[in-house]
């Protein structure tokens, strides 16, 4: 084991013994191997000896390969001697391009060839083949240098401009398909977007014709409430009733009077222009609690609002006090449309939120407060709601 030396770099055991390793069979087949690959002849056999190192880095593939390649670029290229020397006149049409041979072709003809021709056409696509026969050609006529570099210039010049005029007509009518598409799409698109802007402008027009439409039927509404509010500035509703056994013996004239004599105001028949049992809004339709509620049209307004002027005596008074068997409160109210009663419940309720003190109607108009030194606001439409909610 002392004599031993490794098979890869020969170096002896003394001193590396614990590196040493006894190559198996299967380990001397992969040394074997890889010395096939580069080239070599080590001939390793089981039972030899070996650094770990130098086997790992001799069978490494990345080894293999670049020994491969360090062992092409050091083969010397030894060129061929053309044998049509400064003494001899070389001919293409006769002499071999590689040995210089004169050939005789009539010859050749009455048995097997073992000479061609070639032309510049069966070798058109192999660039370098065409350059190195100009060259040769031109160093056999007495040329300079510095002609031949002006020369080869002009004719890469000349034909790398030939290939690129072919390459871009190719370019050209591969991409003419593409381009008509293209164009095709563009005008869709113009098309497009033409009938997009006729669309926005329309929308607009549509926009400001609906937003007109609403403020006029808007203003058409108001007016038509209005003046149905108007046609109501003489009525009064009496809640709280009881509605006796036979609807159709109640005198509501009667009702509307000891009403009055609860409240210390003296309302008389000729003071009634008409009087009954409300009938039930469609709207509140199955919403309406306790009994419904009549309504009294009064011949004069100064007797009206008399009347509910004084519905505040009734704080403390039933319809006990009125002969009926139940007790109910008895509550006074303008007479209201159907638009103005559903803005006065929003703003009970906004009475409720926002902390007011006092909502109250007069002649149809609804009025809030938040305390009795502040000023009474007048709530004509949803959005003066609004603004309260906004104000707080």
């Amino acid at each position: 084991m002392a004599d031993c030396s490794c098979i890869l770099c020969n170096e002896l055991a003394e001193g590396l013994k614990n590196k040493l390793i006894k190559l198996t069979d299967k380990g001397s087949r992969g040394i074997r191997k890889a010395s096939k690959e580069r080239g070599e002849s080590v001939d390793a056999k089981e039972g030899d000896y070996v650094h770990e190192k130098c086997r790992r880095d001799y069978c490494l593939k990345q080894n293999i390969d670049r020994a491969k390649r360090q062992s092409l670029s050091a083969t010397p290229v030894i060129p061929r001697q053309l044998v049509h020397a400064v003494e001899s006149t070389f001919r293409f049409d006769r002499n071999c391009f590689f040995c210089g041979t004169e050939v005789n072709f009539e010859y050749n003809r009455k048995k097997s060839q073992d000479a061609f021709r070639v032309t510049m056409l069966e070798t058109k696509d192999s660039a370098f083949l065409n350059v190195f026969v100009f060259m040769l050609t031109a160093i056999m006529s007495g040329i300079t240098k510095e002609e031949l570099v002006t020369i080869l210039d002009e004719k890469l010049e000349e034909k790398f401009q030939r290939k690129f005029d072919e390459l871009k007509q190719l370019i050209d009518h591969k991409l003419a398909p593409l381009q008509k598409m293209v164009d095709e799409v563009m005008e869709t698109a113009k098309f497009i977007n033409a009938k997009y802007d006729d669309l926005v402008k329309e929308q607009k027009a549509l926009k400001l014709a609906l937003h007109t439409m609403e403020a006029k039927f808007y203003s058409v509404t108001k007016a038509h409430d209005d003046l149905e509010q108007y046609g109501r500035r003489e009525c009064v509703e009496i809640r709280g009733i009881p509605v006796p056994s036979d609807p159709k013996s109640e005198d509501t004239n009667a009702v509307v009077k000891s009403v009055g004599d609860l409240m210390g105001i003296s309302v008389t028949d000729n003071d009634i222009s008409v009087s009954h049992q409300m009938p039930q809004s469609k709207r509140y339709k199955g919403k309406q609690r306790g009994p419904p509620a009549i309504i009294a049209k009064f011949t004069r307004r100064v007797t009206k609002d008399k009347f509910y002027g004084a519905r505040s005596s009734l704080h403390n008074k039933s319809t006990l006090d009125l002969g009926f068997t139940v007790r109910n409160s008895i509550y006074i109210s303008e007479s209201l449309t159907e638009n103005n009663r559903e803005l006065l419940n929003d703003c009970l309720r906004a009475k409720k939120d926002l902390k007011f003190n006092f909502v109250w109607t007069r002649n149809g108009r609804i009025f809030m407060r938040h305390d009795k030194d502040s000023p009474a606001k007048l709530i004509s439409t949803k959005d003066d709601l609004k603004s309260l909610y906004e104000d707080e």
